[in-house]
């Protein structure tokens, strides 16, 4: 009986110690999230919730370096919606850094793993139109400098 109540106290505590991560980041406090995020990663390797947590945070806090590390780490993960969420923030961090081709590769696993992630959803296709309207607009410019080439000679 007594051991019950030690695991039941114990999920608790983890329970209420996810949310005070995510009270911090719902307050824009977003290094005291990161700070314990860490804390709970070094007590619980295998935490991918709060690997997760502590990914937003770094995003939030423009350390991309450090958050692109935490979602690569997440990619295959056993539950499929932080899998997706990983990959969505990956597609989010390298739309960012203007890999667009990348970012739209994230953005499909995301949706792949999710998809009713209407999110990703809409951020793939977004950036798809935007991909080929860049696409055709080079295409017009190279016809179009073409046609000044021919016309010189």
């Amino acid at each position: 009986m007594i051991f019950k109540y030690l695991i039941c106290l114990v999920l608790i505590e983890n329970l209420m110690s996810q949310d005070e991560g995510i009270a911090n980041y719902n307050n824009k406090e977003f290094n005291k999230s990161r700070l314990f995020y860490e804390e709970i990663i070094d007590g619980r390797q295998k935490d991918d919730a709060a690997k997760y947590g502590l990914g937003a945070s770094l995003y939030k806090l423009q350390d991309l370096e450090n958050a692109k590390k935490a979602f690569t780490s997440l990619q295959n993960s056993k539950s499929k919606k932080i899998s997706s969420m990983a990959n969505y923030n990956l597609g989010n961090i390298y739309r960012d850094e203007n890999k667009l081709e990348e970012s739209l590769s994230f953005y499909r696993k995301a949706i792949l793993l999710n998809p009713q992630d209407q999110e990703a959803k809409i951020n793939f296709e977004l950036l798809k139109n935007m991909l080929d309207q860049n696409n055709n607009d080079q295409s017009q410019e190279q016809e179009s400098s073409d046609g000044n080439n021919d016309q010189s000679q």
